[in-house]
């Protein structure tokens, strides 16, 4: 999910827990209040269903492909020159010699089907001699794994364009339904709370607050984290390969525009869940607060090497900003 999604349902979810905290005291000055917030989370419900689907990762099958692809590769090779060196000196057949005799660089360069159906015709040739190219040094084995890496790689090449076409149109659904919300904020709530600036000034600039979006720039270069964590949940933060080093600086700012309770950040091991025991000792930063610590200091480790933020408010959803380095 783009970083502008995050922070406007951050924002969006700020609303929603002042919504439900309020609702009351809302309503005695705004009689239309229920309704209209009624439309708004319907809205925000249908982007946060949409924005999870979309947020699928399909990268897995990328590495699953790439893979499948090199054991087929390695495979008709192995099994490819046995038979051909069968064919060559054990029961001389050129035809079928030139039919399973490959070189690395040749299948390096094929396409998904064009290496499948090498990998086939190859596996099909060495069927029947399978229990004769041992002096090839390939066993019946070696055979009977070609065949079984041909029906994995072809599962997996005929499902890339679904799956891509399906996300590609969830994340158009996304930016539609981003975009009503958006409308819906501007034109209609912004609306029917504008004269509350005089009638319930308190009110009006609460609501103000939680309209804000914390949207300073995620673009000034790799280290950069924005991101935003559930009320009363526990994040992972993804760092990649930034973090290899308890010298390593880390910089952490909560950006949440409005008073709750404070963050925790803290290393801990990939297996930690909301709950578990801590085995280091957590930072804590309250909205609006900013610090720069070492890795150590926040208790990493080889074995605690996974980044945490623990949302301590049990209402609103809060931003933070990680830069490291």
């Amino acid at each position: 999910m783009e970083t502008r999604t995050e922070n406007f349902l951050s924002m969006t979810g700020k609303l929603a827990a002042y919504f439900a905290n309020h609702a009351a005291d809302i309503t005695t000055v705004l009689p239309i209040f229920p309704s209209q917030r009624t439309l708004f989370n319907t809205k925000r419900s249908g982007m946060i269903a949409t924005a999870v689907l979309a947020s699928t990762d399909i990268t897995g099958h990328a590495v699953a492909k790439a893979n499948a692809q090199k054991d087929v590769e390695e495979s008709t090779l192995k099994v490819g020159l046995a038979c051909a060196g069968y064919y060559t000196l054990t029961v001389p057949d050129p035809g079928k010699k030139n039919v399973t005799d490959w070189n690395k660089s040749e299948l390096e360069r094929m396409r998904d089907n064009d290496l499948y159906v090498a990998g086939l015709r190859t596996w099909t040739a060495a069927d029947p001699i399978k229990a004769l190219l041992l002096p090839f040094s390939v066993a019946d084995t070696d055979v009977d794994d070609l065949n079984s890496q041909l029906a994995t790689f072809f599962a997996i090449i005929e499902t890339p364009l679904t799956m891509i076409e399906e996300r590609s149109g969830l994340l158009l659904e996304l930016d539609r339904r981003e975009n009503d919300l958006r409308d819906f904020l501007n034109d209609s709530l912004d609306t029917i709370f504008a004269p509350l600036q005089v009638a319930n000034p308190l009110i009006y600039d609460t609501y103000r607050a939680c309209r804000s979006i914390d949207d300073a720039p995620a673009t000034a270069g790799a280290g950069i984290i924005i991101a935003f964590v559930d009320p009363a949940q526990l994040r992972e933060v993804d760092t990649g390969t930034a973090i290899n080093s308890d010298t390593i600086a880390i910089t952490f700012t909560n950006r949440t525009s409005v008073m709750a309770n404070p963050l925790s950040v803290f290393f801990e091991d990939a297996a930690h869940t909301l709950g578990d025991p801590l085995t280091t000792s957590p930072q804590t930063v309250s909205p609006g607060e900013t610090f720069t610590l070492t890795a150590g200091e926040l208790g990493y480790s080889p074995t605690n090497h996974v980044l945490h933020v623990q949302n301590g408010d049990g209402s609103l959803p809060q931003s933070f900003r990680i830069e490291i380095g």
